[in-house]
């Protein structure tokens, strides 16, 4: 007898519960609008045709594969010799915090990729000027410079305090050219980018540079499945995009960087640790 009163009961319950999450669901969707980042990206063409997407730009041209062995995984650049704008949308809030106002009145900031595939001045090339000294700077977007003109960006910044005491001092900004994690900076800097003879090079690492490194990309998509209570839910329950893969030892992995980079062809490492890389092995690489 007892047995058959509690069913109603768990009935009613179970009904309440559903009833509840969907009033939430209902709340959720019309008085709490989907937040939407500030200053969302777009591309655009020199002539003004918006570009949506990096898809869309790989489509047009304007990105285009590194050499399958000249990276650990496949990986895209900005095509050589390519200009476009990056858009953001909500310009005017974004200037409104007083530290955008480079954005035109489009929200718009010029990116020029020379014919080294590089945001680069185009002399900067692998032929060094004699006399002359070069500091290559490797990262991910923060040493590109995104969303900045490029004289804004650290890397020329640092070259605009070098010459101060030094007029043959060039720095070369090699972020984000396909490399844009731990293991392809040192892949990138073999390969590719100690062709432009540098006499020190400095490598700029960003926490989210650590997480792809051992094939475990957590920074993965955000729950979606259609309902947001449910989604809610999930956000908070599970993995942090910040945690790291524990069985990959990172510590190790940055201390034995320059050891790996000693043993680059045609390079020899000085006691300091800044890197030397001879003509011969640039011309091979051209």
């Amino acid at each position: 007898m007892a047995r058959a009163n509690k069913k109603p009961l768990v009935s009613m319950l179970v009904i309440a519960v559903i009833v509840a999450f969907g009033l939430c669901e209902i709340a959720l969707r019309w008085f709490v609008p989907t937040p939407l980042p500030l200053g969302q990206l777009s591309y655009q063409t020199l002539g003004g045709e918006r570009v949506a997407d990096q898809l869309a730009a790989a489509q047009r041209g304007f990105v285009v594969p590194v050499e399958t062995a000249k990276t650990p995984r496949a990986r895209h650049q900005f095509a050589p010799g390519k200009s476009f704008y990056l858009c953001y949308s909500d310009v005017e809030k974004l200037k409104a915090k007083g530290d955008h106002a480079w954005l035109d009145a489009q929200g718009r900031v010029l990116v020029r990729i020379n014919q080294y595939g590089l945001r680069e001045r185009e002399e900067i090339g692998p032929d060094k000027p004699a006399g002359h000294k070069r500091i290559v700077c490797i990262g991910d977007s923060f040493t590109f410079g995104w969303g900045i003109p490029e004289e804004k960006g650290w890397v020329r910044r640092l070259e605009d305090e070098l010459v101060k005491t030094d007029s043959n001092i060039r720095t070369v900004n090699c972020g984000a050219a396909g490399a844009i994690c731990v293991d392809e900076y040192w892949w990138g800097l073999r390969s590719r980018f100690h062709a432009f003879q540098p006499d020190a090079v400095v490598v700029t690492i960003c926490l989210n540079d650590l997480i792809p490194s051992s094939g475990l990309f957590v920074q993965g998509p955000t729950p979606d499945t259609g309902s947001r209570v449910l989604d809610l839910v999930l956000r908070s329950f599970g993995r942090s995009p910040l945690d790291l893969d524990p069985a990959m030892d990172w510590v190790g992995l940055l201390k034995d960087l320059p050891r790996q980079a000693e043993k680059t062809p045609g390079c020899t490492a000085s006691t300091s640790r800044t890197r030397r890389c001879g003509r011969s092995a640039s011309r091979s690489t051209r």
